[in-house]
C-alpha cells in the first residue's frame, strides 16, 4: 500500500514527496504489518502517545496521521478514519500575530 501511496505524490514538489515518504517511514515502524483498516481510534490515541515521547510537536503529529488516513479514506481503503478531534492532539499554543512594515505599508 505504501508504495502505490507515495506513487500519488509523484506530481508534487519533491519536498512535499520526501515529507511523505517519512511520515510512511514512521507510520510503518509503529503498525509494521497491520493493515490500515485493522486501525481503531484506540490505536491512533496510543500512537499519538508515543510520538509525544518522542518529542514531536503536536502539529507534525497531526500532519503525520492526518495525511495518511485522509488519503486512505479517500481511496476507499478504509471505511472510517481513526484520527478524529477526539484522537489528535491538543492545539498547542497559537503564535501571537505581530504587524510588521511591510503589512502597514499594504492599508
Amino acid at each position: 500500500m505504501g508504495h502505490k501511496w507515495l506513487a500519488g505524490y509523484g506530481t508534487r514538489r519533491k519536498s512535499t514527496v520526501r515529507q511523505a515518504e517519512i511520515h510512511l517511514k514512521i507510520t510503518k515502524a509503529h503498525f509494521g504489518s497491520v493493515p490500515l483498516s485493522a486501525v481503531k481510534p484506540f490505536d491512533v490515541r496510543a500512537w499519538t502517545a508515543t510520538l509525544k515521547g518522542e518529542g514531536r510537536a503536536d502539529s507534525y503529529i497531526y500532519a503525520l496521521y492526518s495525511r495518511l488516513f485522509t488519503d486512505t479514506l479517500h481511496d476507499g481503503l478504509v471505511a472510517r478514519n481513526p484520527c478524529s478531534r477526539r484522537t489528535s492532539p491538543g492545539m498547542g499554543q497559537q503564535r501571537p500575530y505581530v504587524e510588521t512594515m511591510m503589512c502597514s505599508r499594504e492599508r
